[in-house]
């Protein structure tokens, strides 16, 4: 089982202090934590509250699981976790939340998951840190779930994003609602949720920000395009969904697009659906990078796009990105590495062109 990176002094914390949570600390044992609902008279813990609970009880079924197939003191214990001394937020399914989940993934049992994917489905549920709900805000946020890729002979791992938000209520992912908020643990809160939240692609990550809509609709648009072979090559929303295959994302907000349809026709009359689809696949696949570049791996020099013959140069030290018409784009240094699991996606402030676009398509 891949060993969990939690850092060493929360063990170091969590024994130390684990006689002082309350009468109802489990003992861990090799098989499972060896309590039932009807004894968990006063949950205080999170493990408690969840246990207690009998519409989490698939979320404790999942928890138990991961509890069970830990086969060393390094494996990865959240139920064991969680019911110790620290500060986390999580974002319970219900168990109406779960059938649905595993109806539509077509399994009978959350413990006939593989447990490798059922520890990072549960992990995308929870956060570092205690955040009420009056504590969220709009915007990306890290996860506990682990991406982890290999480059060269080093392995990177990041924490996989979530879309928070808070226009009305809070959402994830936009089709995730909080619908029992702020079940104040001692070691942290829980809220309960009506949807699993699926481990999301970037182009998830793009789809469920309403502030990305410009680009996404471009990439759809572009996706229609047929050639004259009757043939649709562009595929690129595939590309950014595909997890057979890793990308990087330089993803324009829609403030940048509609400066870009200005800069087209200053009369404010031209939208996306004027220009010509063979057009926005070219202007789109220039926005793509087919490798992994997170903040941490960014260098200044040429990346070849998903364009063929055409390269983006970019600055690392300024964060800024410079396309083949010599156009800048500013890299927000505020919102870097919004990981999904096939690659990751960073904000600019530009839209990226490609080296001269047909004049048919014009």
């Amino acid at each position: 089982m891949k060993q969990n990176r939690l850092k060493q002094y929360f063990f170091t914390m969590a024994f130390a202090f684990i006689a002082m949570v309350s009468c109802n600390v489990p003992e861990d044992n090799d098989e499972l934590i060896p309590f039932v609902p009807e004894e968990v008279t006063n949950p205080e813990t999170i493990s408690q509250f969840i246990i207690a609970n009998p519409e989490l009880s698939i979320f404790e079924r999942a928890l138990r699981t991961i509890e069970a197939a830990a086969t060393n003191e390094d494996d990865l214990k959240i139920i064991t976790e969680l019911n110790v001394p620290g500060n986390s937020t999580v974002f319970a399914p219900s168990n109406e939340a779960f059938n649905v989940f595993l109806d539509r993934n077509g399994i009978d049992d959350v413990a006939d998951l593989p447990v490798d994917v059922l520890i990072n489905v549960v992990l995308y549920h929870i956060l570092e840190g205690e955040l009420m709900a009056s504590d969220l805000t709009t915007g990306y946020i890290n996860t506990r779930s682990l991406f982890s890729v290999r480059v060269g002979r080093t392995t990177i791992e990041n924490n996989l994003s979530l879309y928070i938000n808070t226009a009305e209520g809070v959402t994830l992912n936009r089709d995730t609602n909080v619908v029992t908020p702020n079940i104040d643990a001692n070691n942290g809160v829980i809220h309960i949720v009506d949807r699993v939240v699926d481990l999301p692609t970037v182009a998830n990550l793009i789809g469920v920000n309403p502030t990305l809509a410009r680009y996404i609709a471009a990439v759809r648009r572009a996706d229609t395009f047929i050639n004259e072979e009757g043939e649709t090559p562009n595929r690129i929303e595939r590309s950014l969904r595909n997890g057979g295959s890793i990308v990087t994302a330089f993803v324009p907000t829609n403030e940048a697009f509609d400066n870009y349809l200005l800069e087209r026709d200053n009369t404010g009359s031209t939208t996306t659906e004027d220009i010509a689809e063979s057009e926005l696949g070219r202007i789109t696949k220039t926005h793509i990078l087919p490798a992994y570049i997170p903040s941490s791996l960014l260098v200044s020099g040429s990346q070849q796009t998903l364009l063929d013959d055409n390269e983006i140069v970019i600055n690392a030290e300024n964060l800024t990105i410079t396309d083949p018409q010599a156009r800048i784009s500013n890299i927000n240094a505020d919102v870097l590495n919004i990981q999904g699991t096939n690659g990751v996606l960073h904000l600019i402030d530009n839209v990226i062109l490609p080296s001269d676009p047909p004049a048919a398509d014009m």
